[in-house]
């Protein structure tokens, strides 16, 4: 670090001051340089919260791939920009590999938004997804369990046992007045990617939620990988429901392990309290055996 250091005496805003005293003015030179040293870079996805708080996977580490978000037609350009930009914001820099395209492939390469209504996301191969969604809509058993549990504990009725399946359930149906916004591993990426799938009913009512979900209230409320809404005052269901996978690369096998351990917090606290335990008997043991000595000195 560079540094041009001058003293000057203070201004007092008339001709022939003798205001006595100095100070120094500290100016850093062009030719300095920080060198960070290398390390691994690496996340876990998919994961909403992340991309609230960073625009992640959009903005990422050094330069990002291209991005792309999939308008199925010009009706969705507006509802395209306008979560392009709240990317822009959230990401505090222009994102110049993100890209706004008119058409439902999932052929593109790179993390990407598919904006669209049951009825055009029907184009969209979803075989694969745990949560689909279609004329017909396919949820997974996790969202079924949440919603039963839910009203079981609201109404204090304990009479009938908690709901724990697996497997999916196909439900013919529209999506009312709210908008859904999934993430899960995109199928056909050569990339570890993320797909991101934001739909409403019509083209008019998915504008409507983006607004709202772009506002200050509801934007900071996202997390998991299905978030569902309906105004801007509070999601209806927020809940993760596929896999997860990594993205990035990781230097050594100990960001790995720190990463796995982040994402489990529990076992921080079960292996501090082994831990404990452990030297709680060695120290119980040792004074033991130590007291078994004082006492046949004597």
């Amino acid at each position: 670090m560079d540094f041009d250091v001058t003293s000057r005496a203070p201004l007092a805003g008339v001709p022939c001051d003798d205001i006595p005293g100095s100070h120094l003015v500290f100016q850093l030179e062009n030719t300095s340089a920080i060198d960070l040293p290398s390390a691994g870079n690496i996340a876990v996805q998919p994961n909403l919260a992340i991309l609230a708080e960073a625009a992640y996977p959009f903005a990422r580490f050094k330069s990002a791939p291209v991005a792309t978000i999939n308008a199925p037609d010009n009706t969705f350009l507006d509802t395209a920009l306008t979560l392009a930009a709240k990317l822009a914001q959230v990401a505090q820099a222009p994102l110049l590999n993100v890209q706004v395209k008119v058409g439902n492939t999932l052929e593109t390469d790179g993390s990407i938004v598919v904006l669209g209504t049951p009825e055009t996301l029907t184009q969209v191969e979803q075989t694969e997804f745990s949560t689909a969604i279609e004329a017909s809509k396919r949820w997974s058993y996790r969202l079924q369990n949440n919603l039963y549990n839910h009203v079981r504990t609201m109404s204090e009725d304990l009479s009938f046992k908690e709901m724990r399946v697996d497997g999916h359930t196909v439900q013919e149906s529209d999506l009312g007045n709210q908008a859904i916004l999934t993430a899960q591993r995109h199928p056909s990426s050569a990339q570890r990617d993320t797909l991101f799938i934001m739909a409403a009913q019509t083209p008019e009512i998915l504008h409507m939620r983006t607004l709202d979900l772009v506002s200050l209230s509801m934007w900071g409320q996202l997390g998991g990988d299905f978030f569902a809404w309906k105004d801007n005052l509070a999601p209806s269901l927020v809940m993760q429901v596929s896999d997860k996978f990594e993205v990035g690369e990781a230097d050594d096998i100990w960001l790995h392990m720190r990463l796995w351990l982040s994402n489990h917090p529990w076992y921080w606290m079960i292996g501090f309290i082994i831990i404990v335990v452990l030297l709680s008997a060695v120290m119980y043991t040792l004074l033991k055996r130590r007291n078994k000595q004082i006492q046949d000195s004597w």
